[in-house]
């Protein structure tokens, strides 16, 4: 079941001028906010669309790969004018762009992965003067890019995928096509330098003029898993198989079909559960380890390309496609069972080459090539100020805040009408002062009547810090003034509670009463005659 988000609001304008920029995007965010809320999705993408400063990428060179931190900060690996390797990261405010030295033909089949201090691993299949293309992977640290080819041999190697481990341990898998029967190669430096081995269909290399489709995933606990398709350009048939490592590699076949299969990409979530987006006679996606191929959408003239799929937190899938029909770059995501599927852009050719990340907020982001404007684009999810900048950034640098780290600032969240906030005072509610921990700011329990502040200082009166000496509830000045207990001596304190002298336990001060005291020490002589003493026993103290 597919459904198209339908976007309707009943947000008032008052509140929408509050948010800067234009009206048409002021529009198109509010309404897929109030939509997300009523219609219960997890999240809707507002195109965050603008050119990463470069040179004209040029139609030949389209390939890119998109890596964001947890924090939400994207970078880009891309093939710049003339084929050379160029890398962008955002760096608040700017993007800031570097080309890697290749020293070679042109490059292409990018992929692009971070470790957990965000520093770059860019995987490339690079022609060289001697042929190939061959798979090279370039590392970034401190500043410095370092390289090295990892199939030196033979043959045509393309369709490289890269990972980093939680380990800071690099994991690669691309096609290899010796001269027949291409298959998947596994590689990885783990063990300090970079072992490679052939994943073979059945143990034996195949024989038949093939060509495979490569993508690699790692599982939370590092374990590389590797989605393939073979394709017999004899047979007119493709396998597409899924091999996971678990000590040793253990393989299952998805899909046995006539035709092509190809733009696979491969991830896995919690419990080692594989995800597959793939294209095939339209959109298809497969999720393992008992194999269900769905048909997300069916193909129209042309068959679908640049597909990349992402997890969120809850291991849904998020896929980023170009449609070949309006020749737009589209969004796919699975909530509570339903796809829901978006447009990115749609004007002019959007170009064939998509990659989708999420970070840690389960915000998607996307870069891909514009190809009429030859640009590189990145595209990311809800920027309710219009600033440039996604939420989650600008919570982060201090723009705005976000009190109850839900990943919205506060102030978009009153702006388009669902924050809760009683008072109007600009903090939701699940953040405001509430010392009763009812759920309820302390000021609107006043104001409500919920409780009471007889002393008018803003506190409920059953909140600890008011001082309530006879524990009846209600603070001892707000018992005095009505009139609820006595304070005979003014000292702010009632008389019923052990404060002033009360010798004979009467229940009022000492000083309060009218009392016979021969001696004048302040001490009623019936009280006194326990420490003055009575010889005759007359009631009158001695001294």
């Amino acid at each position: 079941m597919e459904r198209d988000v339908v976007y309707s609001t009943t947000t008032p304008q008052s509140r929408r001028a509050l948010v800067s920029g234009s009206s048409c995007k002021l529009q198109l965010l509010v309404f897929t906010l109030a939509t997300l809320a009523q219609a219960s999705v997890a999240h809707a993408v507002i195109p965050l669309l603008y050119d990463v400063p470069d040179d004209a990428i040029g139609r030949a060179a389209r390939s890119n790969s998109i890596a964001v931190t947890p924090d939400g900060r994207p970078s880009i690996a891309y093939a710049g004018n003339g084929g050379l390797l160029k890398y962008t990261e955002y760096i608040h405010p700017n993007w800031v762009t570097e080309t890697i030295p290749t020293s070679g033909l042109g490059v292409f089949d990018i992929s692009l992965t971070l470790d957990s201090q965000g520093n770059p691993a860019v995987a490339v299949s690079q022609l060289v003067a001697s042929g190939g293309p061959l798979v090279r992977v370039f590392e970034r640290s401190e500043g410095v890019w370092t390289s090295v080819f990892i199939s030196p041999d033979f043959g045509q190697n393309y369709s490289s995928s890269l990972k980093y481990d939680t380990l800071g341990n690099l994991h690669l898998a691309y096609a290899h096509l010796p001269i027949f029967g291409a298959y998947a190669r596994y590689a990885s430096n783990r063990t300090g330098s970079w072992v490679v081995e052939d994943l073979l269909p059945g143990g034996v290399p195949p024989r038949q003029p093939d060509r495979s489709y490569v993508s690699l995933a790692l599982d939370p606990g590092n374990k590389p898993s590797v989605a393939v398709s073979y394709y017999n350009y004899v047979s007119e048939n493709t396998k597409l198989e899924y091999w996971r490592w678990v000590g040793s590699w253990t393989t299952s076949t998805v899909l046995v079909t006539s035709g092509i299969v190809d733009e696979i990409s491969l991830a896995v979530g919690a419990g080692s559960i594989p995800h597959i987006v793939f294209s095939h006679d339209g959109l298809r996606y497969a999720k393992g380890p008992i194999w269900n191929v769905e048909l997300l959408q069916a193909r129209d003239t042309f068959d679908f390309s640049a597909t990349s799929i992402a997890l969120d937190s809850n291991d849904e899938p998020h896929i980023a496609y170009r449609d070949p029909a309006p020749q737009s770059i589209r969004y796919k995501f699975r909530s509570g069972g339903v796809w829901v599927t978006e447009a990115i852009e749609t004007l002019d050719d959007v170009g064939r080459e998509a990659s989708i990340a999420i970070d840690g907020y389960d915000h998607p982001h996307f870069s891909y090539v514009h190809l009429d404007d030859e640009e590189l684009r990145y595209a990311a999810s809800r920027d309710c100020n219009d600033n440039g900048l996604t939420d989650n950034l600008d919570i982060q640098i201090g723009n705005l805040l976000d009190c109850d780290g839900n990943g919205l600032p506060d102030l978009c969240e009153w702006v388009f009408g669902f924050l809760e906030d009683c008072n109007g005072n600009g903090i939701p509610d699940a953040c405001d002062v509430d010392c009763n921990g009812n759920g309820i700011p302390d000021e609107c329990d006043i104001s409500s009547g919920t409780s009471t502040d007889c002393n008018l200082d803003g506190i409920p009166d059953e909140c600890p810090g008011a001082v309530d000496c006879n524990d009846n509830g209600v603070p001892d000045e707000c018992d005095i003034s009505a009139g609820t207990s006595v304070d005979c001596n003014l000292d702010g304190i009632p008389d019923e509670c052990p404060s002033a002298a009360d010798c004979d336990g009467n229940g009022t001060p000492d000083t309060c009463e009218s009392f016979v005291d021969c001696n004048n020490n302040g001490i009623p002589d019936a009280c006194d005659v326990a420490a003055s003493g009575d010889c005759d026993s007359n009631g009158i103290p001695d001294a």
